[in-house]
């Protein structure tokens, strides 16, 4: 157990570790909280006199339950992608194209005009990120980033970590045997399977014709897993093209993290 004072003028008590029956669970509790004051009263008495103005919890140790952001990061890094980070203010045009018909959640005091809504999709950051390094002549393109994206619920924001993805260009480095044909829809449908390859149960998932604003007709898919809609693969939507690149078409996917990758245990069969 470490106390450590903090630069905000309080005293840091921690850190607990607990083996919950829940795996997917990051919040404080009070079993937890409990154990962590009675140890903290052995070293410094006084301390725990005074008031608790906070609690934190979200570091989930490491598990077989669940497939490691990192080794997403890798498999994709391996195949060919950048990692991008983005911000999550977005400009509202680019918003309202991405999830059009939608109220947007508009920040109170914004820092720029182009930072003014919270993103509710990771793909407006990486389609600027895209046009941009287009705009330096780059003819290949495969960013991915894993971040936070919002919903609106009742009064309050909610928030998910997801997976996405832009692929654009040619399908590999340019080559003295001639120009490669440009990236499609399969190219990324294999990335996406190679993904869900790290489950541990792909043959799960389906792949099933469906309607995103943001992608084109005919050619976009909904993934789902027991039902439940997970993820989006398709091509880039002829208006979101004419803003990218319009020699060039795009194709781009989104996984959710939960529940998309919680991974199955591989259990002894005698």
């Amino acid at each position: 157990v470490l106390i450590s004072p903090t630069v905000y003028g309080n005293v840091l008590l921690g850190p607990t570790a607990e083996d919950l029956p829940d795996k997917t669970a990051t919040n404080t509790s009070a079993n937890g909280l409990n154990s962590l004051l009675e140890k903290g009263r052995k070293i410094l008495p006084q301390l725990l006199e005074e008031e608790v103005t906070a609690t934190y919890a979200g570091l989930r140790a490491a598990t077989e339950h669940s497939v490691p952001a990192d080794r997403l990061a890798d498999l994709l890094v391996a195949r060919g992608y950048s990692e991008a980070i983005t911000y999550s203010f977005i400009d509202s045009d680019f918003e309202a194209a991405v999830n059009p018909g939608t109220e947007p959640i508009a920040l109170a005091n914004p820092i720029a005009a182009d930072m003014a809504v919270l993103r509710r999709s990771l793909w407006p950051g990486l389609l600027a990120a895209a046009r941009l390094n287009l705009s330096h002549q780059r003819q290949r393109l495969k960013l991915f980033e894993i971040g936070p994206q919002f919903e609106a619920h009742g009064a309050g924001v909610t928030q998910s970590t997801v997976l996405a993805a832009i692929g654009v260009g040619s399908r590999t480095p340019e080559h003295w045997e001639g120009a490669a044909p440009d990236l499609d829809f399969f190219d990324l449908k294999s990335d996406v399977e190679a993904l869900l390859q790290l489950t541990g149960r792909s043959a799960e998932f389906r792949f099933e014709a469906a309607e995103h604003p943001a992608l084109c007709p005919g050619r976009t898919a909904q993934i789902t897993l027991e039902g439940q809609t997970v993820g989006w693969l398709g091509t880039l939507h002829p208006d979101l093209q004419a803003r990218l690149d319009k020699k060039r078409g795009a194709v781009l996917f989104a996984l959710r993290l939960d529940p998309t990758f919680s991974a199955r245990i591989p259990s002894f069969r005698s």
